[in-house]
């Protein structure tokens, strides 16, 4: 199952909002980030532990990332930009986009026209225009606006590197993160459940509801 997938079938499954996978695929990329941060500040205890390598020497960085420090961010720019007569109207990039540009991944020129032409649209004095025709300047403004109207889409990390003291910087995928994590702790999560049901008679989904901190007390 693609990474992508899992991700939407897991929003899906934990969020009573989201209908089905169709519906995950449908929100923007940052959407589905906050989602999964907010599903890991729920499930798990503690911080989300995360490791940086330095380029210059080697050295590991590992980070610590509060879920919910991650989940606070700016309010968006407005989604029109109004330049040199063109009025451009911009929305966040969806999971479902980047599905249809991933086979142009190889070509980030390439890929990135085709995101600008699914997420913006353009009309001057004379009507619609193609996006491909606008002024690279105007191009360049819509494309961090994109960013811009979903911070969460990507988290930047950024140390210093504890052996030889240089910037280390990387990003995270939380999506990704959490179903890596759940993957891990599967087999705990499982024995957590089976226990208190034997104890308790509950429903597996009543449990697998329950904060980790409750389940722990049980």
């Amino acid at each position: 199952l693609p990474l992508r997938r899992a991700i939407s079938a897991l929003l899906a499954g934990c969020v009573e909002a989201i209908a089905d996978e169709a519906a995950a695929e449908a929100l923007s990329v940052g959407d589905r980030e906050a989602l999964a941060l907010a599903i890991r500040a729920s499930a798990f205890d503690g911080p989300m532990q995360a490791r940086l390598r330095c380029e210059a020497c080697g050295e590991a960085l590992d980070l610590s990332l509060d879920p919910r420090d991650l989940l606070a961010t700016a309010a968006p720019p407005p989604a029109v930009i109004e330049a040199d007569g063109v009025t451009l109207r911009c929305r966040a990039v969806t999971a479902a986009d980047q599905a249809d540009v991933a086979a142009l991944a190889a070509d980030a020129e390439a890929a990135g026209a085709a995101l600008l032409a699914r997420c913006v649209t353009a009309e001057d004095a004379a009507g619609p225009r193609a996006v491909e025709t606008l002024p690279e300047t105007l191009r360049q403004q819509a494309a961090a606006r994109l960013l811009e109207l979903d911070p969460l889409a990507e988290t930047r990390l950024l140390g210093a590197c504890p052996g030889c003291g240089a910037a280390v910087e990387g990003s995270l995928d939380a999506g990704a993160f959490l179903v890596e994590e759940i993957a891990r702790r599967g087999p705990a999560l499982s024995r957590e459940v089976l226990l208190i049901a034997r104890a308790t008679g509950w429903a597996e989904a009543a449990i697998l509801a329950m904060p980790r901190r409750r389940r722990l007390r049980y």
